[in-house]
């Protein structure tokens, strides 16, 4: 039942009677669904989080194993695999990964962000990474790539977005004498997005300190988004404006 919910939402189909749409490409009927879940609610929060659980699992695994970690490798996985599931689902990964739901997984101890946390902490221990604040830098880091997974929804290009999120974490998470310095004049608009986002998240996470994710949605190629804005030109008010 559950892959069948998954294929259902990777299909793209926008359901108007989702308990149908699932049991009729289970070949179940809706007894067969209700003896299981008690509402469509319930069985989206237990397929959330299994695609959290698999998003997750570079994360999840790495700081286990007692053999030496690249830990770049396992942070460059942790983006495509988060980018491509926004992508994989499309018109329904809102639904999927932002409507409110019983037993959110991704609000308790194990959430992604706690995880990512737990991951720079082993690497900074191990010596790849900077002495970072791994709480602050896993919120911003989660921010970032979710602000690329959504740009390359609107249609931005994903190799160029994913690029951009792996240079951006190596400059923010290297050793200092191995931080890429970009010229201000020549910084990629892409990365320009991506660090607006950044500020959305500690911004956010600054007024509430509760909250496990401060994620951004910026709007790109002058199109306006929750946290910020794209105005193209170089006169005054061109570029890329924050908006509290």
């Amino acid at each position: 039942m559950i892959a069948a919910a998954i294929a259902v939402l990777r299909s793209g189909t926008d359901g108007c009677n989702w308990v149908a749409e699932v049991t009729r490409t289970a070949g179940a009927g809706k007894g067969t669904f209700y003896l299981y879940f008690p509402s469509w609610e319930e069985m989206l929060a237990v397929v959330r989080e299994h695609l959290i659980e698999d998003c997750n699992s570079p994360i999840r695994h790495a700081p286990a194993t007692p053999e030496p970690v690249d830990w770049w490798a396992v942070l460059d996985e942790q983006c495509v695999r988060f980018v491509d599931v926004v992508i994989e689902f499309d018109r329904n990964h809102g639904l999927i990964f932002h409507s409110a739901l019983p037993n959110d997984p991704d609000r308790e101890s194990g959430s992604s962000t706690a995880l990512l946390a737990t991951a720079l902490e082993r690497g900074v221990a191990d010596g790849c990474f900077g002495p970072v604040d791994v709480d602050i830098a896993a919120r911003m880091l989660h921010a970032v790539v979710h602000t690329a997974a959504d740009a390359v929804l609107e249609g931005g290009d994903r190799e160029r977005w994913i690029s951009a999120c792996t240079r951006l974490a190596r400059s923010y998470l290297a050793q200092s004498e191995e931080r890429i310095t970009p010229h201000p004049r020549r910084v990629d608009p892409v990365d320009q997005v991506l660090i607006i986002g950044m500020i959305a998240a500690l911004t956010y996470a600054i007024r509430s300190p509760r909250a496990v994710s401060g994620t951004a949605h910026v709007a790109r190629s002058g199109r306006t988004g929750r946290r910020g804005s794209y105005e193209p030109g170089e006169g005054e008010g061109a570029g890329w404006n924050v908006h509290a």
